[in-house]
């Protein structure tokens, strides 16, 4: 029997690893220290976004409104785009706000990008975001191929 275990636990631990090979998308910038996501382990690990138009390099408006909506549709491209994905199979999202006076509209224009399955998510207010965003969010989201998460 100890033969076996011996023979298993390497057999296991290389089976876990091949499942948990690094992908990072074609959109990485290499001057940033990260990615904008990286598949491993049957998920997709999304940084936090925020709200610029990607065509202008601005924010899409200056009310929490347009850039929870522009922040989710810049999620939801990026899954397109780089991993056959969409929102519809995230899992797990956290809001950073800059003030808890806006979850009351962030939270009705969340609530319209995830009509169906509802992901779990923390929503925590912060001091400051990058470039002034008055939201940030990143995800967890169920790589395609992977098994389904239970609902």
């Amino acid at each position: 029997m100890k033969k076996l275990a011996f023979i298993l636990i390497p057999l296991a631990f290389l089976i876990l690893a091949s499942d948990s090979v690094l992908n990072q998308p074609a959109s990485a910038q290499p001057d940033l220290p990260f990615s904008p996501a990286v598949k491993a382990g049957g998920f997709i690990f999304v940084s936090g976004h925020i709200g610029v138009d990607p065509k202008t390099g601005e924010f899409a408006g200056n009310d929490i409104a347009s850039q929870t909506r522009q922040t989710l549709e810049n999620i939801d491209v990026l899954l397109k785009k780089e991993y056959r994905s969409s929102l519809n199979a995230v899992v797990k999202t956290t809001v950073f706000l800059k003030s808890m006076d806006d979850y009351a509209k962030m939270n009705e224009v969340y609530a319209s990008f995830f009509p169906g399955r509802k992901p779990a998510r923390s929503t925590v207010e912060v001091s400051r975001l990058a470039l002034g965003a008055l939201i940030e969010i990143d995800a967890i989201v169920e790589a395609p191929g992977s098994l389904p998460v239970k609902q």
